[in-house]
């Protein structure tokens, strides 16, 4: 590649990836190679405007936090490559009920039985089959 490069960050827990300071020539290098799927540039956005939050009829600063019951009866899908249910950040401690338009499933799997959903891990599914 030529010049030295500097890693700044490698993730691998919900996709295998890194972020680096390239040169132009460097970032087309690195797409080149068969495993890359993508190389994307970071870049600075700039704000279109400030005048949503009245737009959204927001009228604090706490945004739209406060306005929504603070998340209360909302369902949040999530695609992952697993997850440890009995950590304390999927306790329903103190939660309301599963929404009852709730109409999804519980699948049990490897090490994932019934009783690891609760009222907010409400579903699991597994998608394994290519993996097998």
């Amino acid at each position: 590649m030529g010049e030295p490069t500097s890693i700044l960050h490698v993730y691998d827990t919900v996709f295998h990836g890194f972020s680096a300071s390239l040169t132009p020539s460097q970032a087309a290098s690195v797409l080149k190679h068969p495993s890359i799927l993508a190389v994307f540039e970071d870049r600075r956005r700039h704000l279109h405007t400030t005048r949503s939050p009245q737009f959204l009829g927001l009228r604090n600063q706490r945004g739209l936090w406060s306005e929504s019951n603070y998340g209360s009866d909302v369902i949040i899908g999530l695609f992952d490559t697993g997850i440890w249910p009995e950590h304390r950040s999927f306790s329903d401690l103190n939660l309301d009920p599963v929404p009852k338009r709730w109409n999804g499933v519980c699948n049990t799997g490897v090490k994932y039985t019934a009783k690891n959903c609760n009222r907010k891990t409400i579903g699991a599914r597994f998608f394994s089959k290519g993996h097998e």
